[in-house]
């Protein structure tokens, strides 16, 4: 599905504690295409030329796509 500004929107089903292998998959496709998913990285593995500041906005980007990607019964068990 095209957005604006050309831009490709992907969508994919809140995970509710069913099929984790496929949602993780497509988890870390949505992680890659925002550009955090270096927040998967150990922080001792943070990118040479990274700050602390950035690598902090971009754990919390990809924790904000994690979260918002749960169901509310699966997120109301996830402790932060």
């Amino acid at each position: 599905m095209a957005g604006k500004g050309g831009g490709t929107k992907f969508e994919i089903p809140r995970f509710d504690g069913s099929n984790f292998a496929l949602w993780k998959l497509k988890m870390h496709a949505v992680l890659v295409k925002d550009g955090c998913a270096v927040a998967l990285l150990p922080r001792e593995e943070k990118p040479e030329g990274m700050t602390d500041k950035q690598f902090f906005e971009k754990d919390e980007m990809a924790l904000a796509n994690l979260q918002l990607a749960l169901d509310d019964n699966v997120l109301f068990n996830v402790e932060t």
